[in-house]
């Protein structure tokens, strides 16, 4: 995304997450912001949570007609399960089809936010426990020899080893940034099914109302036929009984 500004002055940026309401007030959907750069340069040190009305902002000076670039990397948020499942249910009230599968789409989705998380754990301590090994061997080369030469040669070989993990976890930041994107997509997939399943079930609830008055109307017509007819069969005999009570 790019900024261009107007005028000499301040730029404020703030990043949160959408406006959601319950009930009448604005209720939290936290978004977590993995990398915020400006122009290039990085200027979050740790991953940052917000929600609409907790934003993470950041000012800078501006001139007339400066163009700034601003990239952003989201990431999920770790709710629990029961979080997940109060923040479905707030922010669809009145799905019946939510309700009756909540379990199914917290459990979906929580699994989801898991095996990334566990992910980025696993890459963390495999990192740390390689360059602890090398820091330990590196102790243990120079008490042994106490000669420089092989410690030398053991620091170009472990800058050599730290240059191809830098590499390597670049690589799975990419992965994991990529599976981010598709499990992205994936949650808007479900929430447009979860429309389309309950507009299905709106249709097929209004027609078959329409069904229903229908044969109510039909119901009423041959209510009012036998009604006709038995007061058409009552009338000849009510006639003969005053004819006979008269002669």
């Amino acid at each position: 995304m790019t900024i261009k500004a107007i005028q000499d002055g301040k730029l404020i940026l703030s990043f949160k997450g959408q406006d959601k309401r319950y009930n009448g007030t604005r209720f939290p959907v936290w978004v977590d912001y993995k990398s915020i750069k400006i122009d290039g340069k990085e200027i979050l040190s740790v991953p940052v949570a917000t929600w609409h009305d907790k934003p993470f902002r950041c000012e800078m000076p501006v001139k007339n007609g400066q163009v700034v670039k601003v990239e952003v990397v989201q990431q999920y948020h770790q709710y629990s399960k029961g979080e997940l499942k109060d923040v479905i249910l707030k922010l669809n009230p009145n799905s019946d089809y939510i309700r009756e599968n909540i379990k199914k789409f917290s459990k979906k989705i929580h699994r989801k936010i898991t095996e990334e998380k566990n992910k980025q754990k696993s890459l963390f301590a495999k990192t740390e426990k390689i360059v602890w090994e090398n820091i330990k061997g590196g102790l243990e080369s120079f008490s042994l020899t106490h000669n420089l030469a092989p410690v030398t040669d053991l620091m170009r070989q472990n800058q050599a080893q730290t240059l191809k993990l830098l590499q390597k976890i670049q690589a799975e930041n990419a992965s994991l940034e990529n599976r981010n994107k598709e499990l992205r997509k994936e949650i808007e997939v479900l929430k447009k099914d979860f429309n389309t399943q309950l507009s299905n079930l709106q249709k097929q609830q209004d027609e078959r109302f329409k069904q229903l008055l229908a044969i109510k109307d039909e119901l009423f017509i041959e209510v009012q036929g036998v009604a006709a007819e038995i007061q058409s069969v009552r009338q000849p005999q009510i006639s003969e009984k005053k004819l006979e009570h008269e002669i």
